[in-house]
């Protein structure tokens, strides 16, 4: 990748512009454009275009990317960014970005010093990321990915000082990943709804859940975002505003979440012990004990990853900095399964479920 930062001199000055692949979510054939103005005066819109080096270096094959005109926001006159994804381009091949101002009149001024070059990354087989979050000390918080086919984990972003992240799930159909806050949260809301940047670990807040203290989220297979909240119960949010809908009051101070395969039941795990619950009867079940002590995150993942039938935990103090299968079956473990993640304290798990192929 590489980026240029000038001035200009049409009325509408953009400062930087770049284009990347850097997200594990984003799909292989993606590329992301960013761009950042200074002012603004009259602006309509954006478009962005797209070319190629032929084999004299030359740059050929000028498109627009962009469908429509990409709108100004609406309080941009002091500057504003802007992001566009390039859904159409094709594995492997090196583009060439620039990016192109459009004001109220119609006339159009072209970026020509601001050109970026980007690659999509080749694809990561199916069923290959994790994503997870780490409670360090009382209510720091640390994200990290597990690459399944290498066994690779990577920290994304910097440690979140005083978020107590909880809770994460993964859209089924965007891939957006959204977080949920505790009630050890300083200087961050507790019980609060957020989305997280995977390239950069940095939180987007949405919005009060109206609980105090989340500690489990799961979407289900239409996208309804169920969570737990201690010491009220089961719920469900909105997505858009973090507004919560409490659906099954309980007392009961569960520390995560996740559907079956099937979607017809939910997990969830205190102290040692695996609940369950099924939405279609109402019925609420102690599946089993015998967990390890403390565990606080669970998730089921599919079966090319972690066969039917089992779940991987996250415990308190895991000295083995790992995460820990159990047969749901049996409540007994199994080892073989287990996943090395440097991590002694998962307070939360999610898996792209549209990249898994489920």
């Amino acid at each position: 990748m590489d980026s240029k930062r000038v001035r200009n001199n049409s009325r509408n000055s953009i400062i930087s512009f770049k284009a990347d692949h850097n997200n594990y979510l984003r799909p292989p054939s993606s590329n992301r454009l960013t761009w950042a103005t200074i002012i603004e005066f009259g602006n309509s819109g954006f478009n962005v275009y797209r070319q190629e080096k032929n084999a004299a270096g030359e740059l050929v094959n000028k498109i627009q990317v962009n469908p429509g005109l990409i709108s100004a926001q609406p309080e941009a006159k002091w500057g504003a960014t802007y992001t566009f994804e390039d859904s159409t381009a094709m594995l492997g091949n090196t583009y060439h970005y620039s990016v192109e101002d459009v004001d109220s009149n119609g006339e159009k001024t072209l970026q020509e010093d601001f050109i970026a070059e980007a690659k999509p990354n080749e694809p990561l087989p199916a069923a290959c990321l994790l994503c997870g979050v780490q409670d360090q000390a009382l209510n720091d918080s640390i994200f990290f990915v597990r690459n399944s086919v290498d066994q690779t984990v990577k920290q994304v972003g910097e440690t979140c000082k005083g978020c107590d992240i909880e809770a994460m799930a993964i859209h089924p159909f965007t891939n957006e990943i959204y977080l949920g806050s505790g009630d050890d949260a300083f200087g961050h809301p507790k019980g609060h709804l957020y989305k997280l940047d995977p390239n950069t670990g940095e939180l987007r807040a949405i919005g009060s859940t109206g609980f105090e203290d989340i500690s489990g989220l799961a979407f289900d297979d239409h996208g309804k975002l169920w969570v737990w909240a201690k010491g009220q119960g089961l719920a469900t949010l909105e997505t858009d505003t973090g507004t919560g809908k409490l659906e099954l009051p309980s007392t009961v101070e569960l520390a995560d979440l996740t559907w079956d395969a099937t979607y017809q039941v939910l997990y969830g795990v205190i102290g040692k012990e695996l609940w369950s619950y099924a939405p279609a009867n109402g019925k609420v079940n102690k599946v089993c004990g015998g967990l390890p002590p403390k565990t606080e995150a669970v998730k089921v993942l599919p079966s090319s990853i972690l066969p039917e039938g089992l779940v991987l935990l996250g415990s308190h103090h895991n000295k083995k900095l790992e995460l820990q299968a159990y047969e749901i079956a049996t409540c007994t473990p199994r080892k073989e399964f287990n996943f090395a993640i440097g991590y002694d304290d998962v307070e939360g798990l999610a898996m792209p479920l549209a990249a898994c192929g489920r």
